[in-house]
């Protein structure tokens, strides 16, 4: 890689992992005509790739995403598409996104395509006639001249700003079923579909915090499944007509779940085998057969063969044989069942997961540090008294930490046990927040909801309710702006019962504040209508109290963590110096212009310097690249005497707009 060029590749093609083939034919193709980024080619042993990835992404021109039936499963290159269709959006006139199908085989529809992609014009392998026609259609895109903004466009303000939106939320607990890895949801229907239905409140809020977010206008939240470290997979040996020979079936997700799997197995419809996938105790599922495979061959070299189809099309099950060295045997028929799959006891290091893993095998929280759109963090569980009360502490610290580690907001669910010094009947009226943090809040008191998997009502902490009205005002007002606004999918209390709401009148309000805790209350002039009566982070100091002002620089911060990726590897020359100045100032002039910045103008709004001024002379020798930005934040709810000032990883030098 050329490390003095802001592009040093033409093309990035990114792609899921099982579509390495089509991914290399690409390569081989374009490569003898451009500079073309292919990650089993250009990365060495030793590489961190979730680092250096995103970082040759933004250096590159043009990002070639192969999309097949794969692409949704593949969460890192999902990963990849958000950024580049990110960088698209703010640098329309330096980046291009294509999408390439790869077959025809099984159609895709526009609102099947991965999150960004389905405006734009698209590439099919099969419709331009082959890799010498996509290779031509791809160097068309890279020599046509992006439009460019003229002067009056970069400098006026809409006169109705879209709105900044960063909600996308992560959750990590327990559930049903389903893969440990973060997956991207978009509905509760989703969350059944992948997760299972729902585990009681008893054992894990994560449910009906997860449902809670879809009622009140969350829109995408990636889901961390957490399993003890004991949990095993149930699986059966179903017997063939060779003695020396297996079928092995193994249920697709670790847990007690796939001990209510059977499998009915009887002759194919026309030849071969029939396999049905049931539960057989339909509660869970809403349904005996989930599915249904007809005409496989056992033999190999036969249309439909067994283990292929079921391991590529399964989401329950997977077959192997015993022996891979003897040959395929017919199988008995009839009904088995699987065995031995146990849940285990999730502990708080089950809930944390190992860092030090590599990025396929992370759970948890550790997981979720890997993703870098991640608005909101929520780990509901953390304050369920299944835990005691220092695995809760543990738990708590933890979410802030990796909240100020990975620039998101965490929204935490108090409770009795972290004031050791009051008793639990003052608990209701005298709670405190727990950290003294502004990447995180405190919503009290817990609510009552329809428990996601039993018919009653159950009190659970707010925080999936919470996260989920922060995405619906993002979206009518935007993240700058904090949220105080009204609670969807609460059953309304009996105001004379033991665990009144209190009214959100504004001496209650304070009466909260003062401690650190947002009141979720009675509207005054409505008593049916709950509302987030406030909105403070649990901070002490003044300057970081609106949780729009923390979320904004969260937001503007994680942002330029990715357009200046590429800066640490570049020279020390004033050529670097000013091509990081003019990619955070292009940055922070799109929000300015969208409104999400205090100032009549640009100087008003933001500075940044980045030259020998905010750097000694040991920094350059030592290659460190040292900027000083400053960033005029709005909030509606507190006025600063002196605007905050941003800090990122390659800042040392802070100073407030003058």
């Amino acid at each position: 890689m050329a490390a003095d060029s802001p592009q040093a590749w033409d093309f990035f093609l990114a792609h899921a992992g099982v579509d390495s083939a089509p991914a290399d034919a690409l390569y081989a193709a374009l490569s003898p005509h451009a500079r073309v980024f292919l990650d089993e080619r250009n990365l060495i042993p030793g590489d961190r790739w979730s680092r250096v990835l995103p970082a040759v992404l933004r250096r590159s021109r043009v990002i070639v995403v192969l999309v097949s039936a794969n692409t949704h499963d593949a969460w890192y290159a999902d990963s990849e598409i958000r950024l580049a269709i990110d960088l698209v959006r703010e640098f329309p006139d330096r980046y291009r996104v294509i999408a390439l199908l790869l077959d025809d085989t099984a159609p895709i529809r526009r609102t099947d395509l991965p999150y960004g992609l389905e405006q734009t014009v698209l590439v099919s392998l099969a419709k331009s006639g082959g890799w010498p026609q996509v290779v031509q259609r791809l160097l068309d895109a890279l020599r046509a001249e992006p439009a460019r903004p003229d002067a009056d466009e970069l400098t006026a303000r809409p006169s109705r700003p879209a709105p900044l939106v960063d909600s996308t939320t992560a959750f990590v607990g327990e559930t049903r079923k389903g893969a440990t890895r973060p997956l991207l949801i978009t509905s509760w229907e989703e969350y059944v579909k992948h997760f299972g239905a729902p585990l009681p409140a008893e054992r894990s809020f994560l449910a009906t915090a997860v449902r809670g977010f879809f009622e009140n206008g969350g829109e995408r939240a990636y889901v961390a499944r957490v399993l003890a470290a004991e949990a095993t997979r149930a699986m059966f040996a179903i017997p063939t007509q060779d003695p020396a020979q297996q079928l092995v079936a193994a249920a697709r997700s670790l847990g007690d779940i796939g001990n209510w799997i059977q499998l009915h197995l009887q002759p194919g419809s026309r030849t071969g085998l029939r396999l049905q996938v049931e539960l057989f105790d339909e509660s869970w599922a809403g349904q005996g057969v989930l599915e249904d495979f007809d005409n496989l061959s056992i033999l190999p070299g036969k249309p439909n063969p067994l283990l292929e189809v079921i391991n590529n099309r399964s989401e329950w099950i997977t077959l192997e044989w015993r022996d891979p060295q003897r040959a395929p045997s017919p199988t008995m028929t009839g009904i088995v069942r699987f065995g031995g799959g146990t849940d285990g006891n999730a502990s708080r290091v089950d809930y944390l997961g190992t860092q030090d893993l590599p990025a396929h095998q992370r759970t948890g929280l550790a997981a979720l540090e890997l993703l870098d759109d991640v608005g909101i963090l929520c780990c509901p569980d953390a304050a369920h008294l299944r835990f005691t009360i220092e695995d809760r502490i543990h738990l708590v610290n933890a979410i802030v930490a990796q909240c100020e580690r990975q620039m998101c907001f965490g929204i935490l669910g108090g409770e009795t046990e972290f004031i050791e010094d009051m008793p639990d009947t003052q608990w209701h009226t005298q709670p405190r927040a727990p950290v003294d943090s502004a990447c995180v809040a405190t919503y009290w008191p817990w609510i009552e909801v329809q428990d996601a998997a039993e018919n009653k009502p159950v009190l659970v902490p707010a925080v999936g309710h919470v996260a989920g009205a922060f995405a619906r005002h993002d979206r009518e007002h935007g993240v700058q702006v904090s949220p105080e606004l009204e609670l969807h999918g609460v059953i309304r209390r009996d105001p004379t019962g033991p665990e009144l709401l209190r009214q959100a009148n504004a001496s209650t309000i304070d009466e909260y504040a003062r401690r650190g805790v947002n009141l979720i209350g009675r509207d005054p002039a409505n008593a049916q209508r709950l509302v987030l009566a406030s909105a403070i982070t649990t901070s002490i100091d003044e300057t970081w109290r609106a949780i729009g002002v923390r979320r904004l620089f969260n937001y503007v911060e994680r942002s330029l963590r990715a357009v200046l990726a590429w800066a640490p590897t570049a020279p020390m020359a004033e050529a670097t110096w000013a091509q990081a100045r003019e990619e955070v100032e292009s940055f922070l002039m799109r929000l300015w212009r969208a409104g999400m910045l205090a100032g009549n103008s640009p100087e008003e709004a933001f500075f940044v310097r980045c030259d020998p001024s905010t750097m000694t002379q040991d920094d350059i020798l030592n290659g460190r690249l040292i900027l000083a930005i400053g960033v005029n934040a709005k909030d509606r709810s507190l006025q600063f005497p002196q605007p905050p000032v941003l800090q990122i990883p390659l800042q040392r030098i802070a100073a407030p707009l003058q």
